[in-house]
């Protein structure tokens, strides 16, 4: 164990700091005590009621895959809203907690997206031969980039493939080196 944290170190507190980073971020975004997360218009409209009602639908069908929601309306296809999330794997995820609000859900799932997809373009550039400041400051600037902190409380849907599209970036190296292409499949998919 020792010999791991001696390692990794320098990754495991630049990882820390990218924690801190965003939690400062979140809280200096906040105004007078409003939530950062959900805009008036499409994170309480679109963002957490859709899945929701996604999730309710499975609970009452038993089935990831519903044919048609009796409920939206007047009925309509299912898969007419499979852009607020029908088979993104980050809310099907959800249908695991069925006590847990699907508001904080997202809000969570978004911390978690944000955070998880800086790191994994810290190791995917530290694992390409960059240094540990180089793999920082490109890091650390997608971090703050202004689309990534509006977009990850806003819009969800133009965020939530992040830590896919990197994991594709590890998945297309693995593919070059080993000829083994499941990751870039999996990331894709």
């Amino acid at each position: 164990m020792k010999n791991f944290l001696k390692k990794y170190y320098k990754d495991i507190l630049i990882n820390f700091i990218f924690v801190a980073v965003y939690f400062l971020i979140y809280f200096f975004v906040c105004k007078n005590g409003k939530y950062l997360f959900a805009s008036k218009v499409d994170f309480d409209v679109q963002h957490y009621i859709l899945p929701e009602y996604l999730r309710k639908v499975f609970y009452n069908s038993h089935t990831i895959f519903p044919k048609f929601s009796f409920n939206l309306g007047s009925g309509t296809n299912i898969f007419n809203i499979s852009y607020y999330g029908l088979f993104n794997p980050i809310i099907l995820i959800s249908f695991l907690f069925p006590k847990l609000e699907m508001l904080y859900y997202i809000i969570f799932s978004m911390m978690f997206i944000v955070l998880s997809s800086v790191s994994l373009l810290y190791f995917y550039l530290r694992k390409n031969g960059y240094s540990y400041k180089i793999s920082f400051i490109c890091s650390f600037i997608f971090l703050c980039s202004a689309p990534l902190i509006f977009h990850s409380h806003r819009h969800i849907m133009f965020m939530d493939y992040f830590p896919f599209l990197i994991l594709g970036f590890y998945g297309i190296d693995n593919l070059f080196k080993n000829n083994k292409s499941l990751l870039l499949i999996i990331s894709i998919t």
